[in-house]
């Protein structure tokens, strides 16, 4: 009988004869247990919010990384172009260089959109980010 009522979800039992000594104890008893459980998903839930919250900035501050510098270096040769200052050639290195670092960006929004097994990594100041280092190409195994 006992083993069906735990079973069935329950985590305390009373003795007959009951006082009402005893039945305020196991209220009393019951009702610590019931806060803990509160405190403790609570605690779970702020948790998991710290996490997600964490990971989004890592994820941001690796976009800004990872992004910012081809993005700088294509608006640079932008900037160039604009002035018309330069040979046909130079101006054909300025597009080469910008479309380089437009793949760049493409890149790493591809690593970003692929990622299986998110990782971390130090970055400055103690502060992590996701790794979206390209992969290191794979060895030929002979």
């Amino acid at each position: 009988m006992l083993g069906t009522v735990l079973d069935a979800g329950a985590d305390d039992f009373l003795a007959k004869p009951v006082s009402a000594e005893l039945l305020h104890a196991r209220i009393t008893i019951a009702g610590r247990n019931i806060a803990q459980r509160q405190a403790r998903r609570a605690a779970e839930t702020a948790l998991a919010r710290a996490r997600w919250l964490a990971g989004i900035g890592e994820t941001s501050l690796a976009l800004q990384h990872e992004i910012n510098n081809p993005l700088t270096a294509l608006l640079g040769n932008a900037a160039l172009l604009q002035t018309s200052e330069y040979t046909r050639e130079d101006e054909r290195e300025f597009v080469v260089a910008m479309i380089e670092q437009a793949k760049r960006i493409g890149d790493v929004v591809q690593r970003l959109s692929s990622l299986k097994d998110p990782k971390t990594v130090p970055y400055v100041r103690g502060a992590t980010m996701l790794d979206l280092s390209p992969p290191e190409p794979e060895e030929d195994e002979e």
